[in-house]
């Protein structure tokens, strides 16, 4: 503490105060390019590495979100696929039983009712016809000019 008195009286309070502060200057100057650049540097570096780490797991959940989807589609589309194929073998089977009932009929059915039965089916089939037939243009009938 004598050292400081004496410094001070020799020099100057402002002197020496400014000598003080270059060295308080100096030491943390040197601290930070000794201790915390480096520490910065590889923090930085680990930083960097963590961020391509985030983008390589944000591709594979984008990846893995469009094969779910992939997967929740063609889930769907089997669903349709086979509902149709029900529907269809539902129809083909109602037509099986369609026909057997036909068979049936004709057997119980006499000679004469069939023949009633077919000529009923030849009336409607002739109407239908009639129906659907457009009709024909009649000849526009010429008449002669008539002079006064």
């Amino acid at each position: 503490m004598d050292q400081i008195a004496q410094l001070i009286s020799e020099f100057g309070f402002p002197v020496v105060l400014a000598l003080g502060m270059g060295y308080f200057i100096f030491f943390v100057w040197k601290f930070i390019t000794t201790e915390l650049k480096p520490q910065l540097g590889k923090a930085s570096t680990e930083l960097i590495r963590l961020l391509d780490q985030i983008r390589m797991l944000d591709n594979d959940l984008i990846r893995l979100q469009q094969k779910v989807d992939t997967v929740l589609e063609y889930n769907e589309t089997q669903k349709i696929v086979q509902e149709a194929e029900e529907k269809k073998a539902l129809k083909d089977k109602m037509h099986e039983l369609h026909k057997a009932e036909k068979e049936e009929i004709k057997e119980v059915l006499t000679e004469e009712q069939r023949e009633k039965m077919k000529a009923m089916h030849h009336k409607k089939m002739e109407h239908k016809q009639k129906r659907t037939k457009a009709p024909t243009a009649q000849p526009i009938k010429k008449q002669p000019l008539e002079k006064e």
